[in-house]
């Protein structure tokens, strides 16, 4: 998440960890051993966390020349908040960033624009994304759906344990627009829904075990399926997502 280091706190909803750098963490997902003394090469001699490129989307522009507002931690509904206004416009902004407590392969960041006015007004900015396809610990490869969604797919460095297959690691996101957008109508809201859904074979059954008690599991393309149906299934409905959040926090 593009935030201050100092001010972000964690995200999690234990599938999914977003820590206040630029990158995710999964819930039992290591590059090598994942308990202290079960290290059988140099390369892991201590328990290492694999981790996932966080795509981050800020906005570009006029956003430079200074809004004003700050940051928040809603405990109701599980949501870290950045709200304010922009000094040279009338629209006001509220971002929200949240890892989904019902859909829990899914990190979601949403800007919402609403112009309190009677006449129309200027979006504030284009959007600037940031995205790699680079992780030190999992051989990522990218490509992009004919519905333009974007996927990284790859397996670990290094085993868990000698007799576990190396495992595997699919993140899914939707497009963002780069265009510049239509005015915002008088009181008009308008969200951009910055979707991120994660997958990894740990999920999954085992397809065989081996005679020298290895395991497989299925392939990336299996994994990378499994996050592009919980992306494409949260973009049919992007605006219920943060009641259905709020809903499984509290429960």
């Amino acid at each position: 998440l593009d935030l201050e280091p100092d001010s972000t706190p964690d995200l999690t909803n234990a599938p999914t960890h977003t820590p206040p750098v630029h990158h995710i963490h999964m819930a039992g997902v290591f590059n090598g051993a994942a308990i202290v003394g079960t290290c059988r090469t140099p390369q892991c001699q201590a328990p290492n966390r694999a981790k996932i490129p966080q795509r981050r989307v800020t906005m570009q522009g006029p956003v430079a020349l200074g809004p004003s507002g700050g940051y928040a931690l809603d405990m109701q509904q599980g949501v870290f908040l950045r709200r304010w206004n922009h000094k040279h416009s009338r629209v006001h902004v509220e971002e929200r960033w949240y890892a989904h407590m019902a859909r829990r392969s899914l990190l979601i960041h949403e800007i919402t624009q609403t112009n309190p006015s009677t006449v129309a007004q200027a979006p504030l900015a284009l959007w600037q994304v940031t995205d790699e396809d680079v992780s030190p610990d999992i051989n990522f490869t990218s490509f992009i759906t004919p519905d333009g969604l974007r996927v990284l797919e790859g397996e670990v460095h290094d085993r868990e344990l000698p007799t576990l297959p190396y495992t595997r690691v699919a993140r899914a996101t939707n497009p963002i627009p780069c265009k510049v957008q239509p005015p915002l109508g008088p009181r008009e809201s308008r969200t951009l829904y910055v979707i991120t859904a994660l997958a990894s074979s740990l999920e999954d059954t085992p397809l065989s075990t081996s005679t020298e008690g290895q395991t497989a599991y299925p392939t990336n393309t299996v994994v990378g399926s499994r996050a592009l149906t919980e992306l494409r299934a949260a973009l049919q409905a992007p605006h219920v997502l943060l009641s259905e959040h709020a809903i499984a926090w509290v429960a």
